[in-house]
Parts: C-alpha cells; sequence; structure tokens
C-alpha cells in the first residue's frame, strides 16, 4: 500500500499497488482513497491496471455522499448519481463507453424533477424537457444529433 502526503504532512491518499514485472512502475490495482486538507475522505474507490474501475464514491464535507459514478478501465460506464446535501438525487445520468446515453435527469432538492434531456452516442437526441417546481412543463425542446430541430426557443 501507497500513502502519499502533502508538503505540510497532511494525508493526499492511500491506494494499493504492484510492481509492473518490466518496468518497475507502481501500478494501482484494489482499494483507493483520497483526502481533503483537512482530512476528510473526499472519494473512495477501486483501481485495475492503473485505471478507475468499479464504483466511485465521492462525498461532501461531513461526509455524507455527493456523487457516485462507474468505470471500467478509467471509462464511465453505467450510472452517475450527484446528490443535493440533502441526500436526495440532483442529476441522474447513464454512461456508454465514457459517453453519456439514455436520459439524464435534474431535479429540484425536493425530488421534483426539473430537466429531462436524452442521448444518444453522447448527443443530444430527443426531446429536452423544462419543468418548474410543480412539475409543470416551462420549456420544450426537440434535439437532433446535438441540435435543436424544432421548438426551439432561446435559453437564459
Amino acid at each position: 500500500m501507497e500513502t502519499t502526503f502533502r508538503e505540510d504532512g497532511t494525508l493526499i491518499g492511500e491506494y494499493h499497488y504492484y510492481l509492473h514485472p518490466e518496468t518497475n512502475d507502481q501500478i494501482r490495482e484494489g482499494w483507493a482513497r483520497r483526502y481533503s486538507k483537512t482530512g476528510e475522505l473526499v472519494s473512495k474507490g477501486k483501481y485495475k491496471e492503473d485505471e478507475e474501475h468499479g464504483l466511485w464514491v465521492g462525498y461532501r464535507w461531513g461526509g455524507k455522499v455527493w456523487n457516485e459514478t462507474e468505470f471500467s478501465h478509467g471509462t464511465l460506464v453505467g450510472r452517475d448519481f450527484t446528490y443535493f446535501e440533502n441526500g436526495q438525487v440532483s442529476i441522474e445520468r447513464h454512461y456508454v463507453g465514457g459517453e453519456k446515453e439514455g436520459k439524464e435527469v435534474f431535479y429540484y432538492d425536493n425530488g421534483q424533477v426539473s430537466r429531462e434531456r436524452h442521448y444518444v452516442d453522447g448527443k443530444l437526441d430527443g426531446k429536452w424537457v423544462e419543468y418548474d417546481e410543480e412539475g409543470n412543463i416551462t420549456d420544450e425542446d426537440i434535439y437532433r444529433d446535438d441540435e435543436c430541430v424544432e421548438l426551439c426557443e432561446e435559453r437564459d
């Protein structure tokens, strides 16, 4: 296990590694943790062959979960959730091969949907809908290949 420190002696991170048999380089493998200057856990996850792999969790001050993201060999895959301080989901998105894929949803801190977009191969494709906090549609556009093609109004 490797432990790294800042110049002032505070902990930066901890990770497991092995030495590459040919180059003798440290290759991160297994659990890793990163810390703030005050010593609080900032993120934790796993490495596989020196790349982020599996679920990585980011934390707010005080230890509350801020973000959960999945990786495969350093590439975003699967779910990516960001949370409000109250624990409600703030943003929900999905990735395939590092690109956004499917529905991306933004929420108000009361849990109500604020915006929905749809992606295909990392590009906006389909409806972009915005809502007020009561769930009423306030704006709607249609996208194809990352360009607005219908109901296109300027946003602030």
